[in-house]
C-alpha cells in the first residue's frame, strides 16, 4: 500500500509543473498585448493597429464576442481594424461586418497563427436626459371645492328641520 501512494506522489510531481506549460498564450512573453484604440460617440470610427501575428497568418476579429471577420497579418505581423459606431448598441467591423457593442468599454478580440492579441476602445453615449413629471391635467383649476360643505349644510338644514318639528308637535294630555 505504502509503495501504491509513493507512486501517486511521485508522478503527480511530474505531472503537475508541466500544467502550466498548457496554459501559456503564445508570443514570446506568454502576455497577449492589449491596445488603446482610442474613443468615439454614434456616427464616428474608431481605428488602431494590433500587432504580434505572424506575417500571413489568417486572423480573425471579435468585438465584444460578435463578428468574426477575417484580416490577413502583413509582413510585420500587424492587422489594421476599422469600426464605426452606428449606434450605441450596434456597429459595423471592417468590411463590414455588424457587431454589438456597449456604452463604455468595448474589447477586441483577434486570434491568429496560434496568437491571440486583443484592444479595447471606448463607446461614448450622451448621458440620458432626465424625464420631466408630465402635468396630471392641462386645465386650469379655479373656484372652490364646494361639494362637501354642500353636504354639511345640507345635513344641518335636516336636523333643524327635525328639532322644528318635534317641538311643534302635540303630546297627548291626561285630561280628556
Amino acid at each position: 500500500m505504502r509503495r501504491a501512494l509513493l507512486a501517486v506522489v511521485v508522478g503527480l510531481a511530474f505531472v503537475v509543473p508541466a500544467a502550466p506549460a498548457l496554459a501559456q498564450t503564445s508570443g514570446g512573453s506568454g502576455t497577449p498585448t492589449v491596445v488603446s484604440c482610442g474613443s468615439a460617440t454614434t456616427g464616428g470610427t474608431i481605428s488602431c493597429n494590433i500587432g504580434g501575428f505572424p506575417a500571413g497568418a489568417t486572423v480573425t476579429v471579435f468585438v465584444n464576442g460578435t463578428g468574426g471577420l477575417t484580416k490577413t497579418a502583413d509582413g510585420s505581423g500587424v492587422i489594421h481594424v476599422t469600426i464605426q459606431i452606428t449606434s450605441q448598441t450596434a456597429g459595423l467591423l471592417g468590411d463590414p461586418v455588424n457587431v454589438t457593442l456597449v456604452c463604455g468599454t468595448n474589447t477586441i478580440t483577434a486570434t491568429g497563427g496560434g496568437v491571440t492579441q486583443s484592444g479595447t476602445f471606448t463607446n461614448n453615449c450622451p448621458a440620458a436626459t432626465p424625464v420631466a413629471a408630465a402635468p396630471t391635467s392641462n386645465v386650469a383649476f379655479t373656484g372652490a371645492n364646494i361639494l362637501r360643505w354642500t353636504l354639511a349644510a345640507a345635513a344641518l338644514l335636516g336636523i333643524g328641520a327635525l328639532m322644528v318639528w318635534g317641538s311643534r308637535r302635540r303630546r297627548p294630555t291626561l285630561d280628556d
